[in-house]
């Protein structure tokens, strides 16, 4: 009785592991992304990374563009405009579009084509 029981809950668990899944991975690597919101949570930063390839940041949803906006210029990269979720920033002849998808409700991620 005791083996079924067990049986059933992990079952259950997986099951309920693959439901979640999408969820979960929506956006990669989920323990890099906590690893990011501890960072703002805790150590008072603005916005954080999260990876490398494709270079990602995030920032918390209340601050707005700004953390992005400070990070870019702080790259050389001035704001242009703003185009739904795509930030056109210029750089002399250069220009770099970068994109912004809302992780929660509390934080935003950003997409930024390489810095270079």
């Amino acid at each position: 009785m005791r083996k079924r029981v067990i049986f059933l809950l992990l079952l259950l668990l997986a099951v309920l592991f693959l439901l979640a899944y999408p969820i979960l991975f929506q956006e990669g690597n989920p323990l890099s992304i906590a690893k990011g919101v501890i960072e703002l949570s805790f150590y008072d930063k603005d916005i954080a990374k999260v990876s490398t390839k494709p270079l990602r940041y995030i920032s918390k949803y209340s601050e707005g563009n700004a953390s992005v906006i400070e990070l870019m210029d702080k790259e050389g990269w001035t704001f242009v405009e703003q185009f739904g979720s795509g930030y056109l920033f210029s750089k002399g002849e250069n220009n770099k579009i970068l994109s912004s998808v809302q992780y929660t409700k509390k934080y935003r991620i950003w997409e930024i084509p390489s810095l270079n």
